[in-house]
């Protein structure tokens, strides 16, 4: 009796629709970099109708908050230079994907040499610096405009305020010196001074994070074979998709859904299914494909292009995902 109800919920398509989110899994943590801006991470906030440019160093927890004046790539190019010009070009370029994923920013970043990862869409978690980075930037932006004082001044301050973890601040650990400050300070503490052991203390963090964190994850990750038809989740609601191939990163597949077009999802939002949901789609296939007939009248199925047909080729070659 209870194998029968257990295999009619499975088949039932309003009930798969409706599921529960996936558990999270546990945590991957980054690389630990060697040495300062070897790895950063980037993304765009709003604030008061304005846009700016976050970019944040993995190692130092330094940030830069620059102002844009247009949400574009040739607009972020021209604002990365500048940064770059002053802290050195990273190795490794954490970000979503619009505009980082642009064939405008690629062909930037294979001229200035460093490579860009983009995270999962709908998945920032695997970005999570850089998106706690605008959570703080924001504070900033807010207390500036409360108090009415430069925003300059906060950043500096904040830039010069110990990490706790670290023991050191994102000043001491970048330029190996403390910045002076509108706060009185003795000259010789002005002096530079190297840090110490640094990736063995952001190491230790990261484990302790991810014990505290992973006590809450799935114990069992689920794995996705190519060609096997899954659920894709989209705003809280599971819809019927199918497996292209594994994309060059953790938990990344490249999938299509059920209008035909390819996307890529983190396996947060994929889940195996038993039912065979060929026909289930509104166009009447899941694949995303219609009938038509050649000059020999045979039917021959035809795939629906995607908008965007070279991202497909990108993704597979040109960018490393999370």
């Amino acid at each position: 009796m209870f194998n029968e109800i257990e295999q009619f919920i499975n088949n039932c398509n309003t009930c798969n629709k409706f599921q529960n989110s996936n558990k999270k899994s546990p945590l991957i943590p980054h690389e630990v970099p060697n040495y300062p801006y070897e790895k950063v991470g980037a993304d765009i906030l709003s604030f008061e109708g304005t846009d700016y440019l976050v970019i944040v160093d993995y190692y130092s927890k330094w940030f830069d908050l620059i102002k844009l004046k247009y949400k574009t790539a040739s607009e972020i190019i021209k604002k990365s230079k500048q940064i770059f010009s002053t802290h050195g070009i990273p190795k490794t370029f954490i970000a979503d994907n619009m505009p980082f994923n642009s064939s405008e920013f690629i062909t930037f970043s294979k001229t200035w040499n460093f490579t860009v990862v983009t995270s999962s869409p709908h998945y920032p978690q695997s970005n999570g610096l850089a998106e706690r980075t605008v959570q703080t930037s924001k504070k900033l932006l807010k207390k500036a405009l409360e108090e009415g004082c430069d925003v300059e001044a906060m950043l500096l301050e904040y830039r010069c305020t110990p990490i706790i973890s670290l023991q050191a601040s994102p000043a001491e650990l970048l330029f190996s010196r403390i910045l002076r400050t509108k706060l009185p300070i003795a000259n010789k503490l002005l002096e530079p001074r190297l840090q110490h052991k640094v990736q063995t203390k952001l190491k230790a963090f990261q484990q302790k994070y991810k014990s505290n964190y992973d006590k809450t994850a799935t114990k069992k990750e689920t794995q996705f074979k190519p060609n096997t038809n899954i659920l894709i989740q989209n705003n809280k609601v599971w819809l019927p998709g199918k497996v292209i191939a594994k994309a060059n990163a953790p938990r990344s597949y490249l999938v299509e859904n059920n209008n035909g077009t390819i996307i890529r999802r983190n396996t947060k939002h994929l889940k195996n299914t038993k039912i065979n949901i060929t026909g289930n789609s509104k166009e009447g296939n899941i694949e995303g494909k219609s009938k038509v007939k050649n000059k020999s009248n045979k039917s021959v199925l035809v795939k629906e292009l995607s908008t965007r047909p070279i991202r497909k080729k990108k993704y597979l070659t040109d960018l490393k995902i999370l």
